[in-house]
């Protein structure tokens, strides 16, 4: 006596359901992201589309927080400068440099609802600025990180910074080697 087409699907079924069911029991691990790995790989534009190379101008680990930090042109004048960190990734484009007569360019700041431990604020600067300090409500100031744009073929430097969420940023200032402050940078709220 055979066994008929209909009962050996459900032999079939029987044991899939069982070796599955098997499986089921163990839970799925998803890796978390480690903040404080730098992220690799290769670069990729993820602004506007890309008209030259994209350069890696810094990367590092501060507060605990890997990132790397990128420039590439989308125009004749345009670049999109890009902060990579592991829980976010910020970008803007914008003129080359701060402009005639500017110290500050674009300034950039990471989403409040980024879900970092960290804030960030990044941009560019003229080639005068030697130090690009964050200052705090209470009065509390932090270097950012600057970087050299010369590697894009540009003047002047990016810059990037770190802060703890909590720590209510105020403004910026650019500052000269001689310690003349060049300008003054309100952040908004």
């Amino acid at each position: 006596m055979g066994v008929g087409p209909l009962r050996g699907l459900g032999v079939v079924a029987v044991l899939a359901a069982v070796a599955l069911g098997g499986c089921a029991d163990e839970p799925v691990a998803t890796p978390t992201p480690d903040p404080a790995a730098v992220p690799s790989g290769s670069l990729q534009p993820l602004a506007d589309e890309a008209s030259g190379p994209v350069v890696e101008l810094g990367q590092g680990q501060t507060l605990d927080t890997g990132w790397r930090y990128s420039i590439y042109p989308t125009g004749d004048e345009e670049w999109c400068t890009q902060l990579e960190t592991s829980p976010f990734v910020t970008t803007s484009c914008h003129d080359a440099g701060p402009g005639a007569g500017g110290t500050f360019g674009v300034v950039t700041r990471s989403p409040d609802d980024a879900g970092a431990a960290v804030q960030t604020v990044d941009g560019v600067v003229s080639p005068d600025v030697a130090t690009v300090w964050m200052v705090a409500e209470d009065s509390r100031r932090a270097p950012a990180t600057l970087m050299s744009l010369e590697p894009a073929g540009l003047e002047g430097a990016a810059f990037v910074g770190f802060a703890p969420r909590e720590v209510r940023l105020t403004h910026l200032q650019a500052v000269a080697a001689n310690g003349e402050i060049l300008e003054t940078f309100e952040l908004g709220q």
